[in-house]
């Protein structure tokens, strides 16, 4: 919750420094141009770890370590008011594995990673060139992988691994805010209800 409260208080205040430039700009400057195309590169937060949440209460993997989400993104605006983009993100955790509620020690690792491909559809909202608010939806696929290190005494006790090899529906509601120092680079804000992430924030480009 409280990462929610800090990027809609850092959109706020990015709002009011970065439409600082439009707010004496006459007629059409006020939109976005139809053609434009904008890069997003950031990093952000994902509740990942509750894939092992599937064991007995009080049990499961021990988390060593969890990456931010990794994500990148193309948006292509086809009117002044919607734009169309792809984008792809990634992240992984290691962990100790467990069987039922005991750990399995003695050298034995997993490795989790999810990829995640998906197309999107943005709203946005006449706040200017430099000042851009929007809403949409991403909707694509996640790939997963389970590797174990394990000593093989282990290995007939692993729960899981080769299903995450498939392809697994995602889907994310969206909210973001981009602003720019130049014509040219950029920071944004995003925050979503869904995969890959519930909060992310970078840099931009915009070409056009």
């Amino acid at each position: 919750m409280r990462i929610f409260c800090s990027l809609f208080m850092l959109s706020v205040l990015a709002h009011s420094v970065f439409g600082q430039g439009d707010t004496n700009k006459p007629g059409r400057d006020n939109y976005r141009r139809k053609g434009t195309i904008e890069i997003n590169m950031g990093s952000g937060y994902s509740t990942i770890f509750l894939v092992v949440d599937n064991y007995p209460a009080g049990g499961g993997p021990q988390i060593l370590s969890l990456s931010s989400v990794f994500s990148g993104i193309v948006d292509y605006s086809f009117s002044n008011k919607s734009s169309i983009g792809i984008g792809g993100a990634f992240q992984k955790m290691k962990d100790i594995p467990a069987n039922g509620d005991q750990l399995l020690y003695g050298g034995a690792l997993e490795y989790i990673s999810r990829t995640n491909i998906a197309l999107r559809y943005l709203l946005h909202f006449g706040h200017g060139q430099n000042n851009d608010t929007y809403i949409g939806t991403r909707v694509g696929a996640s790939w997963w992988t389970d590797t174990p290190v394990a000593p093989s005494t282990y290995k007939s006790l692993w729960q899981w691994g080769p299903q995450y090899n498939i392809p697994k529906p995602s889907f994310q509601i969206l909210f973001g805010y981009r602003g720019y120092f130049s014509r040219v680079i950029g920071i944004h804000l995003e925050v979503g209800i869904g995969t890959p992430y519930l909060a992310e924030a970078g840099i931009n480009f915009k070409i056009k």
